[in-house]
C-alpha cells in the first residue's frame, strides 16, 4: 500500500508540543489521510509504521508530563533549535538526548491541550476523508472510545480492496493518539456498516495483525 505518512504525522505532533501552550492551527492536513492502494506489502508496511509510532514514550509525573520522540522523527534538529522552540512556547523544556531522541516536558494542563488538538485534528481528517477520492462510497466515519473503535458507513454491500486496506489508516490514527496519551491499546476495531440496511458488512481488529 502507499506508505502512511507516519513520520510526517509524528513530526507535526512534535510541532504541536512546541506550541501547545499557545493557540495554533491543526498541522495534520488532508495529505496525511491514508490513501487507497492495492500493494501486496500493505500489512508489512502498516505494521512497521504502527511500531514506529509506538516508540514514542510518555512519562506522567505528579505535576508534569514528559514525551520522548524517537531519533528517527527528530532528524538533524540541534539542541539550540529545540531550546529556541521551547523558549518560544510555554512548555518547560525540550532536551536532545544522547541517542538522538528528544524529550518534551510540559505541564499536565498543556498535555491535555495537546491531546485535545490531536483529537480535533483526527476528527477533522475523518470528516475530510468521507466521500473523497478513493473513498467515494464512504458516507460517514465515527470514532468512539478514545479512537479505539471506528464505525465506517458505506454504500458498498461488499468491501473492495480500497476499503479493506483503509483500516490500517484507522489503526495508525488510534496508535498516534494512544502514543501521545501514554495509554496502552490492546485492540482497535473498525466496523463497516451498509448505509441502506444498517447491517455490519465486516469487522476488522488490529489485534489480528499480531499473528
Amino acid at each position: 500500500m502507499k506508505r502512511f505518512v507516519a513520520v510526517a504525522i509524528v513530526v507535526n505532533m512534535a510541532f504541536y508540543l512546541a506550541a501547545c501552550g499557545k493557540t495554533s492551527e491543526a498541522n495534520i492536513t488532508t495529505q496525511n489521510i491514508p490513501q487507497p492502494t492495492t500493494s501486496a506489502t500493505t500489512n508489512t508496511t502498516g505494521a512497521a509504521d504502527l511500531s514506529a509510532i509506538g516508540n514514542i514514550e510518555v512519562d506522567s509525573g505528579v505535576f508534569d508530563v514528559s514525551i520522548t520522540i524517537p531519533a528517527d522523527f527528530v532528524g538533524e534538529t540541534t539542541q539550540e533549535e529545540l531550546t529556541a522552540k521551547a523558549k518560544d512556547s510555554d512548555i518547560h523544556s525540550i532536551t536532545l538526548n544522547a541517542d538522538g531522541s528528544a524529550t518534551y516536558t510540559m505541564s499536565k494542563k498543556q498535555h491535555k491541550q495537546l491531546l485535545d488538538q490531536i483529537s480535533d485534528s483526527i476528527n477533522e481528517n475523518l470528516k475530510t476523508m468521507v466521500g473523497s477520492e478513493g473513498y467515494e462510497t464512504v458516507t460517514d466515519i465515527k470514532a468512539e472510545q478514545g479512537f479505539t473503535k471506528f464505525v465506517v458507513t458505506t454504500t458498498s454491500k461488499e468491501l473492495g480492496i480500497v476499503e479493506s486496506t483503509s483500516v490500517l489508516g484507522f489503526y495508525m490514527l488510534s496508535g498516534m493518539y494512544a502514543a501521545f496519551s501514554g495509554e496502552t491499546v490492546e485492540n482497535v476495531s473498525v466496523d463497516f456498516i451498509n448505509a441502506d440496511s444498517g447491517a455490519v458488512i465486516e469487522t476488522f481488529n488490529s489485534s489480528d495483525m499480531a499473528g
